[in-house]
């Protein structure tokens, strides 16, 4: 992506999202992480430093260095590797603000890292404009499709009845199938997974939790 300020202007302009993340500084490169990891294991996304939450385009007064820092805690710190792209724009202040081109992982999920070059932690996912952590079942989702993008599923006359039942509600949830079918909790996790990987189902992140809905608006 080649990037001048007239189009960062009008990026900028249209606010955060899905694919579009504002910091204002290189502070926190942990919470800064949370957005890089989010925009690898959903659809991508550019990551703006040097832009205020009201959409100041404040810029860094120290570019390369911030670069630099942010470059080799991507590196260090996300599991698998994160493909990205780096440019920057000089504003008319004479700063700059650094725009990373996340790309979408093929291998998912991609976690942070609780320490430097470690392989545990935590993952998360775009949801708007927010970057939540994912839940098990997302990550069991995300590792799922992204190993196998076709996966057969046996429908017998409990999942006929548990897509018939989110299609007389619109979405459920795992307590709310555990609850109405009196499964356990984690044999209705189980079938919800296994029904979203099979592009039966789609699935709705949530901070609290988790929505599945028919990926197909009829049955």
């Amino acid at each position: 992506m080649l990037m001048d300020l007239n189009f960062l202007k009008k990026l900028v302009k249209k606010g955060e999202g899905t694919q579009l993340e504002f910091k204002k500084k290189v502070a926190n490169t942990q919470k800064i992480l949370k957005e890089v990891v989010a925009f690898a294991n959903t659809k991508g996304g550019l990551l703006l430093i040097g832009v205020d939450d009201n959409k100041t385009l404040s810029g860094l007064k120290y570019p390369e260095e911030d670069a630099l820092i942010m470059t080799q805690a991507i590196i260090d710190s996300c599991r698998p590797k994160v493909s990205f792209s780096l440019e920057s724009v000089t504003l008319n202040n004479g700063k700059e603000v650094l725009a990373f081109d996340v790309k979408e992982s093929k291998k998912k999920p991609v976690f942070l890292a609780n320490k430097p070059k470690g392989y545990f932690g935590k993952a998360y996912v775009r949801v708007e404009d927010k970057s939540i952590q994912s839940s098990i079942e997302v990550r069991r989702i995300l590792k799922g499709l992204s190993i196998n993008k076709s996966f057969p599923i046996s429908i017998g006359d409990l999942e006929q009845s548990i897509i018939k039942a989110i299609y007389d509600e619109g979405f459920t949830s795992i307590s709310k199938i555990s609850d109405t079918f009196n499964l356990p909790y984690t044999k209705a996790s189980n079938l919800l997974v296994k029904l979203t990987i099979s592009n039966i189902l789609k699935i709705r992140p949530k901070e609290k939790e988790d929505q599945f809905f028919l990926s197909e608006p009829s049955i």
